[in-house]
């Protein structure tokens, strides 16, 4: 017995089932989007020449090292590691001659994607030996943004979509035939 070439919504059908299985394999897993701003902050807007200060900075990539400096005449006060959820912070002292006035602290690192951040704030040094006043570190404006991408369950509802109306034109073409 000889075995009759396969009709052409035999083949269709199977191109499409082609199709819905690449669409399947090519979703993607479902990850949170964060969208916390990227900022440097310290505890203090007036810290003393030679005094401690502690510097926050988000919005950084979890586990990525962050520079921190100050600027005027750029000198570095330390590194620290961004935690998971991408906050680094340090706790440094800040040069003994830093002239009193205001100076840049910057840091500088990749965001979650890989690429460059560079984040600054300004703080008023006061001359060596001044008192000075802590302040809390200002709270990020906004608020995150967390969820998953519903593309991935947009493309499974279309491959549904499709092979359901594929099943019901091939059962029609069968019954048609009979």
């Amino acid at each position: 017995m000889m075995k009759s070439p396969p009709s052409s919504s035999t083949k269709v059908l199977a191109a499409l089932c082609s199709l819905a299985a690449v669409l399947v394999l090519s979703v993607g897993t479902a990850s949170a989007a964060y969208n916390v701003p990227a900022t440097v902050t310290a505890n203090t807007s007036t810290p003393a020449a030679g005094g401690p200060i502690t510097l926050t900075a988000q919005g950084f990539g979890p586990g990525t090292t962050v520079q921190f400096s100050v600027e005027s005449t750029p000198q570095a006060l330390g590194s620290a590691v961004a935690n998971s959820s991408g906050v680094a912070t340090l706790t440094t002292t800040l040069p003994a001659n830093l002239p009193a006035g205001a100076h840049t602290i910057r840091a500088v690192g990749t965001d979650a994607s890989g690429a460059p951040l560079n984040v600054t704030t300004t703080i008023t040094v006061a001359a060596a030996g001044a008192t000075t006043t802590t302040t809390a570190a200002a709270s990020p404006t906004g608020l995150a943004a967390t969820g998953s991408s519903s593309a991935g369950l947009v493309r499974i509802g279309v491959v549904i979509a499709v092979l359901g109306g594929l099943l019901l034109l091939a059962g029609k073409r069968r019954t048609e035939s009979v």
